[in-house]
């Protein structure tokens, strides 16, 4: 089932942005396990008004910066069964538009307190990171402010894999290499640059994607 993008993200999308044939600005997400219906529109627009704010924060123009105007279609695209194994993952993956593919399940609830852990599949858009996928947890409080917000550990991978993607489709080194700085920023204002005492998997994965992010800004030259 495919669902509209939210009002602002529609009106981008109807809006000329040079977007190449293989330019993919489809995130996939999936029913979470243990979510209602309500829980799961709590969800779903927790991601509609990221992904919104991420193509607002881009959208600014100025003289001194890139065009990023082809990010406006970028949506959140809602599908009912989640894949069964990780084949069938990749394969959904490379039949489809699909810039991430979100799959999760709701760990807990206290109120209006949502405990969400995400893996977040980024097929060939993995660059130098060792894995194809992230689990990503996150605590999220259902209000506009939390909402609108992309300091999120989910707005990591997906910056990440948008900077492979302008990459692999040629856009200017410019481009990339402001996607990549902010996922590093808000990486690092998340502490993923940090490794605790006694880290856990999800730390060292954390850690080790932080590293991919400083492996690609290098190897495209650009400072961070």
């Amino acid at each position: 089932m495919t669902i509209r993008p939210s009002g602002l993200l529609f009106l981008l999308c109807v809006v000329s942005s040079g977007v190449s044939a293989g330019e993919r600005l489809d995130i996939a997400l999936f029913p979470y396990s243990k979510v209602n219906e309500t829980d799961l529109t709590v969800v779903k627009k927790l991601w509609d008004r990221k992904i919104q704010t991420l193509v607002e924060e881009f959208a600014q123009t100025g003289s001194s910066r890139p065009d990023f105007a082809y990010l406006g279609p970028l949506r959140i695209v809602e599908h009912t069964t989640p894949p069964a194994s990780q084949n069938d993952l990749a394969d959904f993956w490379n039949r489809g538009s699909f810039l991430t593919v979100l799959t999760g399940g709701l760990v807990g609830k206290e109120g209006n307190i949502f405990s969400l852990s995400t893996n977040i599949y980024l097929g060939e858009l993995n660059g130098s990171f060792a894995k194809k996928s992230i689990s990503v947890d996150s605590r999220i409080i259902a209000d506009a402010a939390n909402f609108e917000s992309t300091k999120d550990g989910h707005i990591v991978p997906t910056l990440f894999a948008l900077a492979l993607q302008a990459k692999l489709n040629k856009r200017s080194p410019a481009v990339v290499s402001a996607l990549l700085n902010r996922a590093r920023m808000i990486a690092i204002d998340l502490g993923w640059n940090d490794v605790p005492g006694k880290p856990t998997d999800s730390d060292l994965s954390k850690r080790a994607f932080f590293e991919s992010i400083d492996k690609e800004l290098e190897a495209l030259g650009a400072n961070k």
